[in-house]
């Protein structure tokens, strides 16, 4: 048997491409320069690497001395080799070839990477998110808030007597609630970044910033009620669920369309992922059914949290042009509903 084909040598290390013949006869693979015929490489073609070209790009034969050979998709060559290495090739080859297969996969491609992002995606972070210790999560929070502190946050100017106040009340609705889980930490920050805000990283820290303790600085009540959802989102472990999210559909992203540079810049965005406050409605909706009873449970008003949402909106809505409101509704879905659900948790207390 004998197979003639040609093709394009690319040499390991340098730009030169070189046009060659490619011949295979009795098992061997030999390559000869275009132009006299000379034998340029031999081997065994069972050794060879071959790649599945993909629509019409080239099919790539790696060589046992590293350098690279393009052929055609069409050519014998490349086929007989593809036939030789991959069982499917057949089915593949079939299926990119036949008009019939086209609009199904126009309409079904879609619809699954939609699934696998949506779907397979959400649904395997939540199960990593939940089996990870404690540990782990402490240590995710020591390289986050190093992190973050370094690029969005100052040292806190709120007063020490008033920070105790706080983390008082906080370390006593633990204790009340009974929520040991997670070496929690309350930390105060300024943040021109942040506004009047709260976030929780998966391993219990939880950061308030100036702007919210000075925005209710009236209603202490009112910063609980934001505290107990933050803690919502340690303990049903939202922030380490949105990471693992963000993480892995950035990774099918970079891996379906060939992009896996700046990996380090990956790895540390995930962390901002939390503080953003991205997170699904829900989760939020989760968060905020957590807070709600928690009040409950501390013989305190489900209307604190009601204040709290609409303290919230009214500042945003005052200090921010209307790009940035419109980010904040995006981050924050359903807000109105979610002040009307907490009024009416209010009304149906009987203490």
């Amino acid at each position: 048997m004998q197979l003639h084909g040609n093709g394009k040598l690319m040499s390991r290390g340098q730009d030169a491409v070189r046009d060659v013949k490619v011949r295979i006869e009795d098992e061997q693979l030999f390559i000869l320069d275009a132009n006299n015929s000379e034998t340029i490489y031999q081997s065994e073609y069972q050794n060879l690497k071959v790649s599945q070209p993909l629509g019409s790009i080239p099919c790539d034969v790696l060589l046992s001395d590293g350098n690279h050979i393009s052929l055609d998709r069409d050519d014998p060559v490349c086929r007989f080799l593809l036939e030789q290495k991959n069982s499917v090739f057949h089915l593949v080859d079939k299926l990119e070839r036949s008009k019939r297969y086209w609009l199904p996969a126009l309409v079904l491609v879609p619809i699954l990477f939609y699934l696998l992002i949506n779907v397979v995606v959400p649904g395997a972070a939540r199960s990593v998110a939940h089996i990870l210790p404690v540990s782990f999560l402490h240590n995710v929070d020591q390289e986050s808030i190093e992190f973050i502190a370094e690029h969005v946050l100052d040292e806190t100017e709120i007063s020490e007597q008033t920070q105790r106040l706080i983390s008082d009340d906080f370390d006593y609705m633990l204790q009340r609630l009974q929520l040991n889980q997670y070496p929690y930490d309350l930390r105060f920050y300024k943040s021109e970044a942040f506004g009047a805000n709260a976030f929780a990283l998966p391993g219990g820290t939880i950061v308030v910033t100036d702007d919210l303790v000075n925005l209710f600085a009236e209603q202490p009540q009112v910063i609980s009620a934001i505290l107990l959802h933050e803690i919502a989102h340690v303990e049903h472990r939202h922030g380490m669920q949105a990471m693992a999210e963000s993480l892995a559909t950035t990774l099918l992203l970079s891996y379906f369309f060939g992009d896996l540079q700046g990996m380090a810049e990956l790895f540390s965005g995930t962390a901002l992922t939390v503080i953003q406050n991205n997170f699904s409605r829900d989760l939020e909706a989760e968060a905020d059914d957590f807070a709600l009873e928690g009040l409950d449970r501390l013989d305190r008003s489900a209307d604190d949290f009601a204040k709290a949402m609409q303290g919230l909106f009214e500042q945003q809505g005052d200090a921010a042009d209307e790009d940035n409101l419109g980010k904040y509704f995006s981050t924050h879905p359903a807000l109105i509903e979610r002040i009307n659900k907490a009024k009416r948790a209010a009304e149906k207390q009987t203490y």
